[in-house]
């Protein structure tokens, strides 16, 4: 089977929007961490990150991954996309490096080599 342009952009657009969603997410609660709030309740907790902007294009990008996956799983069996969807773990590793100063360890890097392999080797099979 031949994949088009647009069906790359769509996978793609999958997987950025998967990475970006969880980014999102991950700021909206770090900036609780950086305003010291882990000593207040949950619910204070709660409003600070709901009130993020962060929170809201994370719930927005969600809305569009949700879309685009549904767009490529249409197009592509699920044992493809899946597989092609954990690219995204990568994605928010080395993202998670650069914004949060996250570890990437050996194990880690590996465990990234292994899915972007596994990614490289399904994409031939479409």
């Amino acid at each position: 089977m031949y994949t088009t342009s647009m069906e790359i952009i769509m996978i793609a657009l999958t997987i950025i929007t998967r990475t970006f969603t969880d980014i999102s997410f991950k700021a909206s609660v770090h900036i609780d961490d950086a305003m010291d709030m882990h000593h207040k309740s949950a619910p204070i907790r709660t409003k600070k990150v709901i009130k993020s902007g962060y929170f809201w294009l994370g719930l927005l990008l969600g809305a569009l991954h949700v879309y685009s996956w549904l767009i490529c799983l249409k197009k592509f069996d699920l044992s493809f996309m899946y597989p092609m969807l954990s690219v995204s773990y990568v994605c928010i590793m080395v993202t998670g490096r650069f914004l949060f100063n996250e570890t990437l360890d050996k194990y880690k890097i590996t465990g990234m080599a292994i899915i972007t392999l596994g990614s490289i080797i399904l994409a031939k099979s479409v």
